[in-house]
């Protein structure tokens, strides 16, 4: 009789999970959305509804959602009750209209409207044909045709001729697309965030449980996928692209990027400071700076000691291809990396690692590059083997070595006793195929992917 009234509270709690509509075209928040004829109207509303083990369904409306996630402490989900967001392919935006009306003109011929930018924000101007230009040199520089963003609110100075309600302008006035904080065992999945002032995605606080699936972040002012503080996270299936950073994981952070597309950013693909992550089946390229970016970190305010390697920053990578920009991988002072079997070509240095960091590379190819292919500072600690590199130039410690100095260059090292200079030849899968002069072992599987990249 004690199992039977178990079990009958166990499905009876199952039986509790409710599923919550969201519809921002037909939707009503009086509503409960309990079915896809009576959606909630917000998903605001639909997070004030939800419970633990619930999802929340979005509508593919075809107009994007005017408005963020934000799920906070208390509306989680739990260990056996996840709280699940089914985006259904929608949209959330941040852009909104700048309204024609409110434009202040200065004495120079300079608009100005009072649009404050708080923080982190970073918002730009939109027009009907596209991005306004920023002034690079603040308001002193601006030229026509160009915006600046102060603090204040957003100066713009038109063409010769023209007015600001020539421009149909819009601007980035919403800060984040999802926002997590405090929060954990929560699911986000098939959504795209655009046109945010701040991240795409941003995750806060103490947070565990994390998956994000199948999720796009573009066009946002700072971060495509942001993480701070002690947060335990798996992203699986990312496209990132046109952010400042398309991932920036900073703080004592647990995450693992799987399948992930991080490419055209503005500052750089993937930068992590501190914490502990895992990049798989991942594809890096042609972000400006550095590709791959590895930082030591601070987690003191998270009570964190400082020699605690959590906060200095681990990451592994596997089966990556990274290609483009300054640094295929730069691991600064105070950061640590393992890469295994990986790619890099076509940056202007492939391999980076300052003096105090720590590289492990083993397996991988490096090869294409428009100055170094691999340069190791003292006292940095390296373990490299099993890699291959073309044409091959070094730069190690203060000597350089080229193409025909590999010998001289592996007694002044003492690495990559097993690796070679040889050509990659690639398959129309993007792996691998060994080169006669390449080396063959049987305990040694070759250099380049382990499998080709989704």
């Amino acid at each position: 009789m004690k199992n039977y009234w178990v079990l009958t509270l166990l499905l009876a709690g199952e039986a509790a999970a409710a599923t919550i509509h969201v519809n921002n075209v037909t939707g009503n928040d009086t509503r409960t959305g309990a079915s896809e004829a009576e959606p909630v109207a917000t998903l605001r509303r639909a997070v004030q509804l939800a419970q633990a083990g619930d999802t929340i369904v979005l509508a593919s409306t075809g107009v994007p959602f005017l408005e963020s996630l934000s799920i906070t402490s208390g509306h989680g989900g739990k260990p056996d009750a996840p709280l699940v967001v089914e985006g259904h392919g929608a949209v959330l935006t941040g852009l909104r209209d700048v309204p024609p009306d409110a434009w202040q003109r200065l004495a120079n011929g300079t608009f100005f409207q009072p649009l404050r930018r708080f923080g982190a924000n970073n918002p730009y101007l939109m027009g009907c044909k596209g991005r306004i230009p920023s002034s690079s040199g603040g308001l002193s520089t601006l030229a026509p045709g160009q915006h600046y963003w102060a603090t204040n609110g957003v100066y713009f100075l038109p063409e010769p001729g023209r007015t600001p309600s020539d421009y149909a302008l819009k601007g980035l006035l919403l800060g984040e697309g999802v926002a997590i904080r405090d929060a954990s065992y929560i699911t986000v999945r098939n959504l795209t965030c655009e046109y945010f002032s701040n991240d795409g995605f941003n995750v806060h606080g103490e947070s565990r449980g994390l998956l994000f699936e199948n999720i796009v972040s573009r066009h946002n002012g700072d971060d495509g996928f942001s993480i701070h503080e002690d947060v335990g996270a798996i992203v699986r299936h990312a496209h990132l692209y046109d952010n400042d950073y398309g991932i920036q994981d900073i703080n004592a952070s647990q995450s693992i990027y799987n399948g992930v597309l991080v490419e055209s950013n503005r500052l750089a693909g993937v930068h992590l400071i501190g914490g502990l992550r895992s990049l798989v089946d991942a594809r890096v390229r042609n972000n400006n700076g550095p590709q791959v970016w590895i930082c030591s970190g601070s987690a003191k305010h998270l009570g964190f000691t400082e020699n605690n390697p959590l906060a200095r920053g681990v990451c592994f990578i596997k089966n990556c291809v990274i290609q483009g920009g300054d640094y295929g991988l730069r691991v600064s002072r105070g950061g640590s990396a393992v890469i295994s079997q990986s790619v890099i070509s076509g940056c202007a240095t492939g391999l980076l690692a300052d003096a105090g960091s720590c590289i492990h590379m083993l397996r991988t190819v490096i090869n294409g590059c428009g100055d170094t292919e691999l340069a190791v500072h003292n006292p940095a600690e390296a373990a490299l083997s099993g890699n291959l590199y073309y044409p091959g130039r070094f730069r190690w410690g203060t000597a350089a070595f080229g193409p025909d100095a590999w010998t001289g260059y592996q007694k002044a090292s003492g690495q990559d006793a097993d690796s070679s200079i040889a050509p990659p030849q690639f398959n129309d899968q993007g792996l691998l195929r060994q080169t006669v002069s390449a080396p063959r072992s049987h305990t040694l599987p070759s250099p380049g992917l382990v499998a080709p990249l989704p």
